[in-house]
């Protein structure tokens, strides 16, 4: 599990990309595989359920852009377990393939996660 703010998740996925232009500043909880994996989930075009290749899950974040804010999953109880190698469950159904620009960059978020260990 790691959690920290844009800047830190993108240096884990070594992406040449400024954080400002992914996020807005908030803190981001993401469950990094030991391995590539395939994930199952929703493409958020609408298109239905596709699998596809993912190295990290979000799973938690809190952005505050002053006019919205985005969150989703437990941000407080992934800090805990920041560092922390850790099992979770999540249904298809709640996953979704992002098609903007948003932190992990390229990678799948669950809406819903339990950490199962």
């Amino acid at each position: 599990m790691l959690v920290g703010d844009g800047e830190k998740i993108i240096k884990q996925q070594a992406i040449d990309i400024d954080p400002a232009a992914a996020g807005g500043g908030g803190t981001y909880a993401v469950l990094v595989f030991d391995n590539p994996m395939q994930v199952t989930g929703q493409s958020a075009d609408g298109s239905g359920e596709r699998t596809q290749e993912a190295k990290m899950l979000g799973i938690a974040e809190h952005s505050d852009y002053g006019s919205f804010v985005v969150e989703y999953g437990d941000l407080d109880a992934a800090k805990a377990l920041d560092g922390q190698k850790v099992t979770i469950a999540a249904k298809a159904e709640n996953i979704m393939f992002p098609s903007d620009v948003r932190i992990p960059i390229g990678e799948p978020q669950a809406s819903e996660a339990k950490v199962l260990s």
